[in-house]
Formats: C-alpha cells, sequence, structure tokens
C-alpha cells in the first residue's frame, strides 16, 4: 500500500469507527497552530468531524498533525494507526504523519517528539 494511500486509509478507519462518538474535547487547540509554525509552515485546520480520538487536526506543508486530549486518546489512536502502518511522530498530546518518513524525521529536529 502506498503512503498515501495507508494515510488515507487510516483517516477512514478512524472516521468510521468513531462515527458519531467524539471525545468530547475541551482542550485547547492553539497548540497544533504553534507547533507548525517551529516547523516553518501556516496551520490548515480541518473543518467537519475530526478522526476518532482526536481533538484538532490540520495540515501542515507536506505534514498532518492531530492534537488529543492526553497521552491515553493519543496512545489509544495510535493502536488502531499503526495496524495501517505508516511513520509517526510522537509528542506529548500531539502525533505528526507525512507520506515520506525523512519529512518527519526533519521535523523531529525542529519540535522533537519520538519516531515511532
Amino acid at each position: 500500500m502506498r503512503p498515501r494511500t495507508t494515510t488515507t486509509a487510516v483517516a477512514l478507519a478512524l472516521t468510521l469507527a468513531a462515527c458519531s462518538s467524539n471525545s468530547g474535547s475541551t482542550a485547547s487547540t492553539a497548540g497544533l497552530p504553534a507547533l507548525c509554525t517551529k516547523l516553518g509552515h501556516s496551520f490548515t485546520e480541518e473543518t467537519g468531524e475530526h478522526e476518532v480520538y482526536t481533538s484538532d487536526q490540520g495540515e501542515c506543508g507536506q505534514l498532518t498533525l492531530r492534537a488529543f486530549n492526553g497521552s491515553g486518546t493519543r496512545d489509544q489512536w495510535l493502536k488502531v494507526a499503526q495496524n495501517f502502518g505508516g511513520a509517526y511522530l510522537v509528542g506529548d498530546g500531539w502525533v505528526v504523519t507525512a507520506d515520506d518518513p525523512a519529512v518527519l524525521d526533519a521535523a523531529r529536529t525542529k519540535v522533537g517528539g519520538e519516531r515511532r
């Protein structure tokens, strides 16, 4: 499966799994735009239904950023997402994905996180 297809499959599977069960997020979403700025890009928030477990998500250059209400929901999302393969840059309350693992490595030098 191609990386973009993998990312799309993960998004679709998580969205379908959620249906209407949003996490009920009250967390501030200011974190993703700030994270994206550190990465040298402008943040474009995705509107509409978010994937299951996420409190916010959007695009940042070649990266997709997702915010979570805590490490528990982040880890639940990762558990499902990793079934579809791919690489993930994981931080405190956020996950970054990209089609190109080298892009994730470059992002890690700017914002930290753990590559999974």
